[in-house]
């Protein structure tokens, strides 16, 4: 199995980092069909997570269009996200970086919001 996704920049003096994708994965994401309740069960997902982790957003992950592309991985609280580099979408390796991440418990909870897009991402897409 190919690497999917691995974070980068984690041991800077700053907490923000980046995450980087395979190609692949990001292109077949990008290029599939998610039905709305399936993006639906996966932002639900997601948001239990973060109640886990003391935080209340509902909406944490944000699809491009109706396809199975995150966009944007949010915290809910004060700008707290990790989003894609547009500029990096045609590259070999496609990258996220955070924004105004404050500690090391923002880089894992955010991380954590990755996790189960992959995890999923086959049923997530299926018809």
């Amino acid at each position: 199995m190919a690497l999917i996704w691995q974070p980068k920049g984690i041991y800077q003096p700053s907490f923000n980092f980046e995450v980087i994708f395979d190609q692949d994965f990001i292109q077949r994401m990008k290029s599939s069909q998610v039905f709305p309740k399936n993006a639906k069960r996966m932002n639900e997902l997601c948001a239990e997570t973060l109640q886990r982790f003391g935080y209340n957003n509902l909406t944490p992950l944000n699809f491009y269009k109706n396809t199975g592309l995150v966009t944007q991985f949010s915290l809910g609280r004060e700008g707290r996200w990790l989003a894609i580099d547009l500029y990096t979408l045609d590259k070999s390796l496609v990258k996220y970086s955070s924004h105004n991440v404050d500690s090391s418990k923002d880089a894992y909870d955010l991380m954590a919001l990755v996790d189960p897009w992959t995890e999923y991402s086959e049923l997530l897409i299926k018809q």
